[in-house]
């Protein structure tokens, strides 16, 4: 039999009063980074922030960006630990195979040593993304500039661009706003 919870001397159901939840929840802003819209760039094309580091959260942020109906859903995508790229790197190109275009950045090396990985960079997620892109655009860009200059020719009003990973890719997101 289910226990129901309540405050000393209630008979409610609940854990505690609805109206001071529903006063707590009042103020709150949602997570950071997880679809944080960080602004516009000068063209206002809204950048989101997400921190989606694993193939299921990426094609979550992309499935929630479209609800957003933008004309194309731009993604940017910084891959987080080289053992997790080289375990994932086919579900990471599937994920991002959802977006219109996709910018694949280098993986963010975090606790682990590119040395101890040979091979094992965010190219090979960005092949795998152009595999199973049916031919939407993908592009590997090795670094943060390469990534802006390529974002900033591709980027046009009715998009939305999304930036996902777990490492510094905020940084490359919140240079892109005005």
């Amino acid at each position: 039999m289910a226990r129901a919870f309540a405050g000393a001397g209630s008979t409610s159901r609940w854990p505690c009063d609805p109206r001071v939840a529903a006063a707590a929840l009042a103020d709150f802003r949602g997570a950071r980074r997880r679809l944080q819209l960080l602004g516009e760039t000068p063209a206002g094309v809204p950048v989101y922030d997400d921190y989606a580091h694993h193939p299921t959260e990426v094609a979550a942020a992309i499935a929630a960006a479209r609800t957003l109906e933008p004309a194309r859903v731009v993604a940017g995508f910084q891959p987080h630990l080289y053992s997790r790229t080289k375990a994932l790197t086919r579900a990471f190109g599937a994920a991002l195979a959802t977006a219109d275009v996709a910018a694949i950045l280098p993986v963010y090396p975090a606790r682990e040593r590119p040395e101890n990985f040979p091979g094992v960079d965010g190219h090979l997620v960005a092949a795998a993304t152009a595999d199973a892109s049916g031919g939407r655009q993908v592009a590997w860009t090795p670094s943060f500039d390469d990534a802006r200059r390529f974002l900033a020719t591709i980027l046009r009003p009715g998009d939305l661009c999304l930036m996902m990973g777990a490492g510094n890719i905020d940084a490359l997101a919140r240079s892109l706003v005005a």
